[in-house]
């Protein structure tokens, strides 16, 4: 693909953080190389970050963050305003999430009706099933747009999206060439945040079991830090488990890739995990996290998902006792390997170059 102007508009960006912000930092990264390149964000909740800042060779723009309890969303049609040469030059505009397009920059679709529009849809609202509003604004986005990447089967099936692209996200190809050369210890590792949604309690719970009724007990470090932090260190306390904290971790692979197992929810640190040739222990707790998890291609070859702490403690009981899960830790490699950030670019350039009409039905 020739030189482009791209812009990309993502409803949170700090380079360095994981999920969608990782995503977008990396794909930037490379296509910044060939293209220019400018991704629009708010800024942080006190505003203290700078209003345009270069990155690893491309711009970021950052909006002023609304406050919670007055959110306005003319500041964000005013921001548009004021850069509507940027828009003008623009010969690529990518939303990430349907709420930087239906939210921000709606009235700016229908003036510059002619641009070449794009989306990915990034994970859910927390709430299961989703609420039907909620449907018909992803529906409308999928509509105003020329196509669609969608990260998970999953979106298709509970939002009825119609996916250009399904994708599970990619990672940088150095981590599939570090892993430990010293046998791995026997423990786990929990990466992702110290949250409602990713299954740390149930985690805590699980192995709270599988030492009372499996005999059995397995040290566990926490590299995450969330709202339940001192309810969790409360738990630990309670219980008397081998937990240790380690807050924030910048690169929590280079621990995880010493360790046997991996409790991860996430399709990036589900993918990391695996490319350490660690086992991946998932949590869900809902039907729609059910599907997320088991509709990743292969996924009962190559990782364990369990759908409560019982469940998760007989999982964790019988790799224990059975330690061999070699044929599922090389099928989850051989799985993530062709899943580069390199790779995860390509599918961003197809859709650019060759978007076949779904969800084209633009004004």
């Amino acid at each position: 693909m020739k030189s482009k102007k791209i812009l990309m508009i993502c409803p949170r960006f700090y380079p360095f953080l994981g999920g969608v912000e990782k995503h977008v930092h990396e794909i930037a990264k490379i296509l910044a190389k060939t293209n220019e390149l400018i991704i629009v964000t708010e800024n942080n909740e006190e505003n203290s970050l700078s209003e345009k800042e270069k990155v690893d060779g491309f711009t970021i723009l950052r909006m002023k963050r609304s406050s919670k309890r007055y959110p306005n969303i003319m500041d964000k049609y005013w921001f548009f305003a004021t850069h509507f040469k940027l828009l003008l030059a623009a010969d690529i505009i990518h939303f990430h999430d349907f709420g930087s397009l239906y939210y921000w920059y709606l009235p700016f679709r229908f003036i510059l009706f002619w641009k070449e529009y794009y989306m990915t849809f990034h994970g859910w609202e927390g709430q299961c099933p989703p609420r039907k509003k909620i449907i018909l604004i992803r529906k409308l986005c999928q509509y105003l747009t020329r196509g669609n990447i969608c990260a998970g089967e999953f979106i298709v099936k509970w939002y009825g999206t119609r996916a250009n692209i399904v994708t599970y996200g990619g990672i940088d190809e150095s981590i599939l060439f570090r892993q430990e050369s010293a046998p791995k210890k026997e423990g786990a590792v929990f990466i992702g945040r110290l949250n409602f949604d990713t299954g740390i309690k149930e985690i805590i719970e699980a192995l709270v079991i599988l030492r009372d009724e499996f005999g059995k007990r397995l040290p566990l470090i926490i590299c995450a830090d969330g709202p339940l932090m001192p309810q969790i260190k409360k738990r630990v306390e309670e219980t008397g488990l081998e937990v240790e904290f380690k807050g924030f971790v910048k690169d929590p692979f280079l621990i995880a890739r010493q360790f046997k197992y991996a409790f991860v929810t996430g399709y990036l640190g589900i993918l990391e995990a695996m490319a350490q040739k660690s086992l991946v222990f998932a949590i869900y707790d809902n039907a729609m996290k059910k599907d997320y998890l088991e509709l990743i291609p292969h996924s009962q070859e190559m990782l364990e998902i369990a759908g409560n702490s019982s469940s998760l403690a007989e999982k964790v009981n019988f790799h224990l006792t059975h330690p061999s899960a070699d044929k599922m830790i090389e099928t989850a490699y051989s799985f993530v390997k062709n899943r580069s950030i390199k790779n995860l670019v390509l599918e961003y350039q197809n859709l650019w170059s060759k978007a076949d009409g779904v969800g084209q039905n633009q004004p």
